[in-house]
């Protein structure tokens, strides 16, 4: 197994790309101050913006099992239309997410002064699998939901 390297802008490039096949424009800040992209999706006279903030799931050797996998993290901007979109790697020479959550705001937990969670994910033998409360939320049956919602 190669050495675990960040790919944060992996992660964002595979998003984008799954919102651009979808339909949606994507949209790239010049200065990251909260949100990784921003999407716009336009249905007839309807449009659709979303911020997207991504944080991808990279297991590393030892990564035990977890009922609860996802994030805790501090995050910079809050938005009512936002969505966490988690992409889940598995190999670190694998350059594929297994999975990709696209958490609405709603599902985005407050848990202290800063912190935030969302943990729509169980880990098993380094594979996440969606928790059966979340499942519509992952891959193409949660992109699509943000159409919808």
């Amino acid at each position: 197994m190669a050495e675990w390297k960040s790919r944060d802008h992996l992660a964002e490039f595979w998003v984008a790309g799954k919102l651009v096949d979808a339909g949606w424009n994507v949209y790239f800040p010049h200065h990251d101050k909260g949100f990784d992209l921003m999407a716009t999706f336009t249905d007839g006279a309807q449009m659709q913006i979303r911020p997207i903030q991504v944080k991808g799931k990279y297991p590393r050797e030892g990564t035990k099992n977890r009922r609860q996998y996802g994030h805790r993290v501090s995050l910079s901007a809050i938005h009512d239309r936002m969505v966490l979109a988690i992409p889940y790697f598995v190999d670190p020479d694998d350059p594929t997410p297994r999975h990709v959550a696209w958490m609405p705001r709603e599902k985005i937990v407050k848990e202290g002064a800063s912190k935030w969670r969302c943990e729509p994910a169980k880990l098993k033998d380094r594979v996440p699998i969606p928790r059966q409360e979340f499942a519509k939320y992952f891959d193409q049956d949660g992109l699509e939901l943000l159409r919808t919602s």
